[in-house]
Parts: structure tokens; sequence; C-alpha cells
């Protein structure tokens, strides 16, 4: 596996998945568990987690979701996981003090009980606070698959149309939500732009001039999966320039609109 595997993965994690520590009780036994998990809205992304790391995804009932559901990737964290942990470790914003628990965890002999809870509930303690601290480490080249895995969890690349007066508006909409500040405060020095902040999220909107947002996107691109397609659209669109083009514009905003809100996908569960 490649650094630009574990980087995704990393983002994937800090935006919209975690380190699950529990406690369960079965016949009169204590299990004390880590893994690994991401959610998403479609199969996409976890089908590539399993491609890439293995682990497994199945359907999760979420009203408060337009579907209704979520597929969550799992991975338990046993020892044939300490490699993905070990790998995606140097590239982790937000959760890098659960990942050293979990490898913690790893280390430790069959039994011990008490610091087996012990770590899970420091990783419990830690999934609670709502911002973290640490360096903001810059990946070099590794930034920017790990701003792909940012996008495809928690992004959003849309064509814009707004009914003005006495015309129809269109434009770009890129940007990145996540209530942490920690992380975007990691964008804003890793690539430029400042957060924008509303009562509900923090918002990461995409930097730079046209000229600016093309080669970002370019620089992206390679690295997405989900919002893959998404991502050409825009660039597609600010290629137009200056052009009035209303029918094009139009097509762009039909296209993008139908990948953003695909149809309900059928159950599926891949172990």
């Amino acid at each position: 596996m490649r650094d630009k595997h574990y980087a995704y993965l990393a983002a994937a994690i800090d935006g919209d998945g975690c380190f699950m520590a529990y406690i369960a009780h079965w016949k009169q036994q204590v299990w004390y568990r880590v893994h690994l998990s991401v959610n998403s809205v479609e199969t996409k992304l976890p089908k590539v987690l399993v491609n890439w790391f293995g682990g497994s995804y199945k359907p999760r009932e979420r009203s408060h979701y337009n579907n209704g559901r979520i597929y969550e990737w799992k991975m338990i964290a046993k020892q044939n996981v300490r490699s993905t942990i070990e790998g995606m470790l140097p590239f982790l914003v937000l959760k890098k003090q659960q990942a050293l628990l979990a490898l913690q965890f790893l280390d430790l002999p069959r039994g011990c009980p008490e610091e087996r809870e012990r770590i899970v509930r420091e990783i419990q303690a830690l999934n609670q606070l709502e911002t973290s601290s640490g360096s903001l480490d810059d990946f070099g080249k590794m930034k920017w698959p790990y701003l792909a895995g940012l996008m495809d969890t928690e992004g959003t690349f849309a064509v814009r149309k707004d009914f003005r007066e006495n015309y129809v508006h269109y434009g770009i909409w890129a940007r990145l939500a996540n209530t942490n500040r920690h992380v975007m405060d990691w964008l804003d020095k890793n690539f430029g732009a400042a957060t924008i902040e509303d009562s509900n999220a923090l918002y990461w909107p995409l930097p730079y001039d046209r000229k600016g947002k093309e080669q970002f996107l370019l620089n992206l691109l390679p690295y997405l999966t989900t919002k893959k397609e998404q991502a050409k659209i825009l660039l597609e669109y600010i290629r137009l320039g200056d052009q009035r083009c209303p029918e094009k514009r139009e097509e762009l905003f039909q296209k993008c609109f139908a990948l953003n809100h695909p149809p309900l996908e059928v159950t599926t569960v891949c172990d």
C-alpha cells in the first residue's frame, strides 16, 4: 500500500470516521473492542476502502440522513491491522492520539482487562472532544490525497443556479464542512483561504482565482474517488471562462445535481 492510500484513509477517519472503542458483555464475559470506522451515504467509498485495506461494510439505519441509512466500513483492530494504523499515523490531523492508543491496545498480551478498559475509556473520552490540538504538519505532496479524503467524506462540489430578478445566474460551489476548528486550521495553513463559520459548522471554501481554482482541481482530481466526476464538471465549468453559454451551464448544473442526488441504493453488504 502506498502513502497516498494511507493519507486518504487518514482523512476519511478524520472527516467522517473514528476509532470506535466499546465494552461488550456476553454470557458473563466482558469484551473490549477497538475498530476503525468510516461512514458514507453511498457504497462507493466503503467499496474502495475494502479494496485497499480489507475490512467490511454494511448499511446502518440513520433516520436523519436523506436516504434513511448510511454505509459503515469497519476494520477490527487486530494484529493484522497494525500496518494500516501505522501507515496512516503520520497523516492524521484530528485523531492521532486515538491511533496511538489503538496501537497500545494491540500491544497488550492476552487478558489485561484493566489496561484494556483504560485504553477504551481514553479513546471514548477523546472522541467526545469538540476540538483537537497538535502540530499542523505539511504533508508535502501527500496533502492532496489527504484533502481528497476530506472532500469525499465531508465536501461538496456543485454548480449553483440562482434565480435573480431578470435572469438566471450560474456559478460553482466547492467547500468542506467540519465542526472541528483544528482541521480547518490545517486547511488554512496548507492551502490558504479563510474559514467561514456559522451556527451549524465551519466551512472552508475552494481558494484562489479562476486559474488558481483550475490548478487546484487538477492537483486534487487524481486522488478523489466518490466525487471525482463532480470535480471534473467544475473544471469544465471553469474553462468556459467568460462565455455566456447558458445552455452549456444548465447542462453542467443538471449533471452535477444528478451526481449529488443519486437514487436510493439497494441494500448491500460486503464482508
